[in-house]
């Protein structure tokens, strides 16, 4: 049981049955791997979320499941490794799953909920993708952050750092930072 926070480990090595469950707004970071040798199952409480941040990848020997079918924006998976993400036991996903640079495998017959993005993606079996368009709103609770205030700190006055084209210290092109924002 995770409470509201950050979390990091530095890999994941479990032995037995493991589940994880985030209660409040929970980002576990994970510097390495997630190596289950038996069922895996990473969930959120309700009106929770949950970021899971890996480096590497995720292998279950046993069911895996990850989310809630109640809420699948509320779970995020970023898997940040090359390494092939391989669902290869019974698998039930409720989540979003960003892995940019992992080819994800799917060869267990199962449905999903949420959405993947991934390197490269091959379904060895059936697979049902219900899109969840709910995770198109999940920060619209969040209050921008303000603009830094002018004239202190920051890039600007003469140097070539302000004017057309440079930062100011007032966040760039005339107002508030632009933070990139990642929809998986």
């Amino acid at each position: 049981d995770l409470p509201c926070g950050s979390y990091y480990v530095k890999g994941a090595a479990l032995s037995g049955a493991t589940t994880i469950v985030a209660h409040g707004n929970v980002a576990l970071y994970v510097d390495g791997n997630i190596d289950a040798q038996d069922a895996l199952s990473i969930t959120v409480d309700a009106n929770s979320a949950f970021d899971v941040f890996v480096s590497g990848t995720i292998t279950a020997e046993g069911d895996f499941s990850l989310g809630s079918a109640n809420d699948p924006a509320s779970t995020r998976l970023y898997i940040g490794g090359s390494k092939t993400f391989d669902l290869q036991s019974n698998a039930v996903i409720a989540a979003n799953i960003y892995a940019p640079n992992a080819k994800v495998v799917w060869e267990s017959d199962t449905e999903m909920w949420g959405s993947l993005f991934a390197g490269d993606f091959d379904v060895e079996s059936d697979l049902k993708l219900h899109h969840d368009e709910s995770i198109l709103h999940a920060g619209d609770s969040c209050t921008p952050p303000p603009p830094p205030p002018t004239g202190t700190g920051g890039a600007s006055g003469s140097g070539g750092t302000s004017g057309s084209g440079g930062a100011s210290a007032s966040g760039g092109a005339g107002g508030a930072p632009h933070w990139p924002l990642m929809h998986a």
